[in-house]
């Protein structure tokens, strides 16, 4: 297949013109991350039909014309596990791409391989091994070797044939409105964009802190996560999870005391001493009917540990019998949900149908 670099306005003008009339082009990014909050964009990779290209961001001045083109709304953009790209492309742009096809979800919509790496699931579908090698290169050093762009252009070739491929299954299992339910939740602006008052729910071992604790370590994660992104920093370089954990349980009232935390990081303790005290000293103000109130995980009896494997039994049927990927209808923590007779899905969701036929199944073979 074709290919080519764009490095200069020239020729991205060029081949925009060549490719007005593309409805359906395929989209990968390649970026830099290691000392920024937000991941730098240093190539943006495209195909359609037999021609792919990479975009050097780093080396065209103009590059309105390219963020025209890739969110026209009458051409379709196929991505593979599209999270990560559509995160950094609506900081870059202001926008995510719009109308989408993710080849991991509609993967796990035809039973083609649940959460897919892409390479894994080129190799399941066309037998083809993908090279790996330039998969953690620094893509923001120039020149581009011939192995980074080599690998570059195989992420959006071999995406184009993917597409064909899941397009057709689709259509054969009849999974195109499926699809689209799906889709539209992943454009959705609001699930790529940073929300800091909710970043303590990635906080690994607040299980063990109570009430108090987690409103203060609410409040911190969200003050470092502002911080972090106000100074362009990993959120690591700013504070760790471990210090605001230790920080939220022990709750120091003098710089002496929070200094003792963690002897490791005693020159971001101290530039931000003041701070940190004056959070804590703000949450010990706050009535108890504002702290945060986290459910425990449910501890489950004998019974219920037996209706869950049901469950789990069941569902692995349907999913067989069907071709989708058991976790792409429900996660074992949803099923246990689901037992409680919570609902997780509207009634207009393609799900709806298989869990009335999951729990009618499972209740019959309890009779």
């Amino acid at each position: 297949m074709p290919h080519q670099l764009i490095e200069t306005d020239t020729q991205l003008e060029a081949l925009l013109k060549r490719w007005q009339d593309a409805d359906i082009i395929t989209v990968d990014t390649e970026f830099f991350r290691e000392r920024t909050y937000y991941p730098k964009l240093c190539l943006l990779q495209m195909c359609w039909q037999d021609e792919a290209v990479a975009v050097d961001v780093l080396t065209i001045n103009a590059l309105a014309p390219v963020k025209d083109f890739v969110c026209d709304r009458s051409r379709l953009k196929v991505f593979h596990s599209a999270r990560q790209d559509l995160e950094l492309l609506l900081h870059v742009w202001g926008e995510v791409p719009q109308p989408l096809f993710d080849s991991q979800v509609a993967a796990d919509l035809v039973g083609a391989g649940e959460q897919s790496g892409y390479a894994r699931l080129v190799e399941a579908v066309f037998g083809t091994v993908l090279p790996k090698d330039a998969t953690r290169s620094n893509w923001c050093g120039r020149p581009l070797s011939e192995k980074q762009l080599d690998y570059a252009y195989a992420d959006v070739t071999w995406l184009w044939k993917l597409y064909q491929h899941l397009d057709a299954e689709l259509t054969r299992l009849q999974r195109h409105a499926w699809m689209r339910e799906e889709m539209e939740l992943l454009e959705s602006e609001s699930l790529h964009r940073v929300h800091p008052q909710d970043a303590w729910l990635k906080i690994k071992g607040r299980n063990r802190l109570n009430a108090q604790q987690l409103t203060l370590l609410q409040q911190l994660t969200a003050w470092r996560e502002e911080m972090a992104i106000k100074k362009d920093l990993p959120r690591k370089w700013v504070l760790g999870d471990g210090f605001l954990l230790e920080y939220a349980q022990q709750q120091p009232q003098s710089v002496k005391e929070l200094l003792a935390i963690d002897k490791s990081a005693q020159r971001q303790l101290e530039r931000y001493a003041k701070k940190l005290l004056q959070i804590a000293a703000e949450v010990r103000q706050l009535p108890d009917s504002s702290w945060i109130h986290e459910a425990p995980r449910p501890r489950l009896s004998g019974e219920q540990k037996r209706r869950l494997a049901e469950l789990e039994s069941q569902l692995q049927s349907i999913a067989t019998r069907d071709s989708i990927a058991p976790g792409m209808i429900a996660s074992r923590s949803q099923l246990i949900k689901l037992m409680s007779g919570d609902s997780l899905h509207a009634e207009s969701s393609w799900r709806a149908a298989i869990f009335d036929a999951l729990l009618s199944d499972t209740v019959e073979a309890g009779e």
